[in-house]
Formats: structure tokens, C-alpha cells, sequence
């Protein structure tokens, strides 16, 4: 089987309004701070750089996550290291990531497995209640990665080895492996054999695969977007690969902001229950939204990773505690405007013949007006 995003059915014909908190998730960045307390690095094409750097009180965000889960919304913290020592301390819990099977994730640069701490680290995250750790394999593979601050494939390898090794010190509580490597247009097929291969030697429960964006707007970055015959390509190799794992124990896993362009050549490999359940269309905007700080306000945005458009305001409302005011309006607009826009509405493959990124001027003007 592949394993999928999940984040509930697509089914926009019905009013906002109807849908419940209980359906829908939440990611809550509470800071978009990178580096040395965090993650320890600062990639050039990540998305947290999109906006200025906030970090709001630990505290309080667990107060507002309390809040909001207690008014039923699936809410968890997106921080850029879950492992960072704030978080695994905060005593909440939450994690928003949904990947079908994994259980409850930390994701993490891998950073925190290279300090001496490292056990201290995993018994910390595993008492938080995750399940699994995922980590963004860059060029673990021996693949090539053009991207400056990113972390080393030898820390990458690393941290992989640690877990596993307290895996084997600890077949009670083991953490399943997740590993994710991004696809650009320059990859083929006997790059993601490399990926599959180093997976499955190393004990990889789901290898991840996810589209690259280019959320930074680098103009040497375009030539890595995915077009849309790119993508139908990709999930054409996926049976392939399958097949090529046979019965080991890594499953492939891919993420929704592919699309769903040739989505279809891989229906038959998903689990039963989410085939003809549109699967690549992003419920973004929908049932998947995250809170960010935006010009010292909280707000909900559509897409979890572009951080726009805004679609609602946190609020604190008193003796209840924080909530969310909807803008319906613009719930409604992007709603219409499914019906025209590619799977993954925040960019990838949006509505084109050969494909365009984040930064597409078209796209970009209607997420910033609709």
C-alpha cells in the first residue's frame, strides 16, 4: 500500500458551515524562528522565511491550543523542530502532521540526535506521547541536493542510526521511521531507486516523497518546480518502486501537493478506504488550515505552507477562551474557484498545460485577492 495525507473527504459541495471544528486540521506555527535553539539550520528555500520572524510565548500557545482543541478542532504545534527541548517541555502534546498509519509525529532536522542527549531526547519525546519521527532525508541518498543550509547527509545518517538504535535498545517503545525527500524536475527515476534503496537498508517504515515549492520566489530555483507532466511522470515510477520493495518493511508515502495529475496510475496501490476519495486534491482552505502570526496578529491561512490567504482571525473571547472568526467570503471564493485550479491550489502544477510554482503572478494574485 502507499500512504497518503489525510485530512477528510473532499467534498466541497456542502457549506462551510456545516463542516465541524471536529473535522478539520489545524497547524500552529507558533514561531517561524530557525537556527540554533531550533532546528540548527536555516535551509534557503524554507517556507518559514516567508514572513518576519515572530515566536509567540510558549505558553500562551499552549493556552490557545488547549482552547481550540477544547472547542473540538484538530490542533497541534508545527514548530521547525519538535525535538527542540521548549517544545518536548511544554507538556503539550499535540502533533498536526497526518500521515495515514504513522500514529502521532515529531518532525525534526535530525539536529538534536548529534548532542550527547540524545536518549534523554527520544525518552522526553516518547513520554510527549510521539509514536514517529520524521526527517527530511536531503541527500542521504547520494543524491544531489542544490539548496544551501541544509543539514549534512552524514548528520542525517547519523540521527537515522540513533533512532534505530534505540529502537533495538527499546523493542517496547519503538518510534516508527519516517523519512521524506523532496522531488524537483531534475530528478528521474534512478534517483528515487537511491532513496528506495537507502530506505529500505535502514529501516525506513514510510519513505515520504513531497513536491518542491518555491516558496522564496529565488528566480534560480525555478528551473527545479514540477511541471505537471513532471508529476504524472512521478506517479507513473511509484508502482515501479512499490514493486521493487517487495515485502519490505518500507511503505512509500505521498504528499498531497503533488496534485492529482496521474494520480490514477497509483488508485489501485492505496489502502481501501481512500481510493475514489479524490486523494491529491489539497483540502487546504477546507478542512487543512494553520495559524500564523501575521503583522503582530494571529491568523488562519488556507495554505499550511504559502500562509495565505487569510481566512479567519484567533481571538481571545473572554471567560471561553480563544476561538476563530471565519471569513466566510473568503472561504467561499476559494471554494468557487476549485473548480479551476490544479490539485495543489497554492501553486504546484497550478491550472497549466506545462505547470508553475508558488510564485506564478496568476496564482499569487488570487490568493492575495481572491
Amino acid at each position: 500500500m502507499i500512504r497518503v495525507d489525510w485530512h477528510g473527504p473532499a467534498d466541497w459541495d456542502k457549506s462551510f458551515e456545516s463542516i465541524s471544528p471536529t473535522e478539520m486540521d489545524i497547524y500552529f506555527y507558533q514561531s517561524n524562528r530557525r537556527g540554533r535553539d531550533t532546528c540548527r539550520h536555516k535551509c534557503e528555500h524554507c517556507f518559514f522565511q516567508r514572513v518576519r520572524v515572530y515566536e509567540i510565548p510558549m505558553s500562551l500557545a499552549c493556552e490557545i491550543t488547549k482552547d481550540l482543541a477544547g472547542k473540538g478542532y484538530r490542533i497541534g504545534l508545527t514548530p521547525a523542530d519538535s525535538l527542540a527541548q521548549d517544545v518536548l517541555s511544554s507538556g503539550v502534546d499535540g502533533s498536526a502532521y497526518r500521515i495515514s498509519g504513522l500514529g502521532h509525529m515529531a518532525w525534526t532536522s535530525g539536529a538534536k540526535m548529534s548532542a550527547p542527549t540524545w536518549k534523554q531526547t527520544l525518552e522526553m519525546a516518547y513520554g510527549a506521547g510521539y509514536r514517529a519521527i520524521i526527517m527530511n532525508g536531503h541527500g542521504a541518498a547520494g543524491t544531489l541536493v542544490p539548496f544551501r543550509g541544509v543539514s549534512r547527509a552524514s548528520a542525517v545518517q547519523a540521527a537515522v542510526d540513533r533512532i534505530n538504535c534505540w529502537n533495538e535498545s527499546n523493542p517496547g517503545r519503538p518510534f516508527a521511521l519516517g523519512i521524506t525527500f523532496t522531488i524537483r524536475q531534475d530528478h528521474t527515476f534512478a534517483h528515487l531507486e537511491k532513496m528506495v534503496r537507502w530506505a529500505d537498508r535502514n529501516s525506513v517504515k514510510a519513505l515520504r516523497f513531497n513536491a518542491f515549492a518555491n516558496f522564496t520566489g529565488k528566480p534560480e530555483h525555478r528551473q527545479y518546480e514540477l511541471s505537471i507532466a513532471k508529476i504524472e511522470q512521478f506517479y507513473g515510477w511509484l508502482p515501479r518502486l512499490h514493486q521493487e520493495l517487495g515485502n519490505s518493511q518500507t511503505s512509500l508515502s505521498v504528499s498531497e501537493d503533488f496534485g492529482d495529475a496521474g494520480i490514477q496510475q497509483i488508485e489501485s496501490l492505496l489502502p481501501p478506504e481512500y481510493r475514489g476519495q479524490q486523494i491529491g486534491r489539497c483540502r487546504a482552505g477546507w478542512r487543512l488550515f494553520a495559524i500564523i502570526q501575521l503583522n503582530d496578529e494571529l491568523v488562519v491561512t488556507g495554505c499550511v505552507d504559502r500562509w495565505l490567504p487569510v481566512m479567519g482571525r484567533v481571538y481571545r473571547t473572554g471567560s471561553a477562551g480563544w476561538d476563530i472568526e471565519w471569513d466566510l467570503a473568503v472561504i467561499a471564493r476559494l471554494r468557487q474557484a476549485r473548480r479551476f485550479l490544479y490539485g495543489c491550489w497554492g501553486g504546484v502544477g497550478w491550472g497549466r498545460e506545462i505547470g508553475s510554482g508558488f510564485n506564478d503572478p496568476e496564482a499569487e494574485n488570487f490568493l492575495l485577492y481572491g
